[in-house]
């Protein structure tokens, strides 16, 4: 399950969960830190730690965003990834062998998705499991 820690989030997060449960399945949870953002980060902080701290804050957001009756399950693995999201996700997904990878989708203006693009569709097309989107 990829999540990016927006508000709408937590329905993606609800439902991999709870599908996790049914198929009595491991929950790998994934969070990048994009490249970019993080090297504008540092530089407007003007601190060299800023990738450490930001994977820190990731790490922690991870575990609170993880329903309290999975905190302490052993089927649960969480990752903070630097990079492109969709190529780490897809990456990570392969290295783990994932069955189905859950992703959120926001609504985006059409003008935004043809200039930025859309992670869930890199993702769809450069991974080799299926993909479950939701509308967050």
């Amino acid at each position: 399950m990829a999540t990016d820690f927006s508000n709408q989030s937590g329905k993606v997060v609800e439902y991999a969960f709870s599908l996790a449960q049914s198929l009595d399945a491991t929950i790998s949870m994934i969070y990048v830190i994009e490249t970019t953002r993080a090297i504008e980060f540092a530089l407007r902080q003007g601190f060299s730690d800023a990738v450490d701290r930001m994977r820190d804050w990731a790490t922690h957001q991870l575990a609170n965003i993880t329903p309290d009756e999975f905190m302490a399950d052993l089927a649960v693995d969480r990752f903070v990834e630097i990079g492109s999201p969709s190529d780490e996700i897809v990456r990570v997904a392969k290295d783990i062998e994932a069955d189905v990878i859950v992703v959120g989708v926001h609504e985006n203006s059409f003008l935004k998705k043809r200039l930025m693009g859309s992670n869930a569709e890199t993702i769809l097309r450069k991974s080799e499991s299926p993909i479950l989107t939701l509308r967050a």
